[in-house]
């Protein structure tokens, strides 16, 4: 048995609704004025909060997405690269443009005061320095040139 989708907009959703309805109901003209801008400052405030050169690159990719989205009306245009942004900020991984000599690879990304064996590992080029203060999604590995 299908739910109409006038029963889905006003809230009550019981088990027998399908996927489609829920789809359908996202591909409201007036829930995609709402649901795009939402998303959009929500990336923005976590992009603020978790700053990342990988998170930026999605970031842009799903902008142009949220565009298309409002041209073709396919709400995959949405969530996919949505998903994919929030995976690169939560990734422990992240690229650097900070030169170090030597070919392209990965280092250890030291936040804080460094030990000792930190300020070692900074001097031989096996990590870097994120700076004294932590913004609590800082990555762990860090890809430098």
């Amino acid at each position: 048995m299908q739910i109409p989708l006038r029963s889905i907009c006003t809230g009550y959703l019981r088990r027998s609704a399908s996927i489609n309805d829920m789809i359908e109901y996202l591909e409201n003209k007036k829930i995609r004025w709402i649901v795009c801008p939402l998303l959009f400052f929500l990336s923005i405030v976590i992009l603020i909060l978790a700053p990342r050169i990988m998170g930026l690159v999605i970031f842009t990719f799903t902008v142009l997405m949220y565009i298309s989205y409002f041209l073709h009306r396919k709400s995959s245009l949405i969530i996919i690269p949505w998903i994919l942004f929030l995976i690169c900020i939560a990734m422990p991984f992240d690229i650097s443009l900070r030169n170090l000599p030597g070919p392209p690879r990965v280092v250890k990304y030291i936040v804080g005061y460094p030990s000792n064996q930190g300020f070692e590992m900074i001097q031989k080029g096996e990590a870097i320095s994120g700076g004294c203060i932590s913004m609590g999604y800082d990555p762990i590995w860090v890809l430098v040139w």
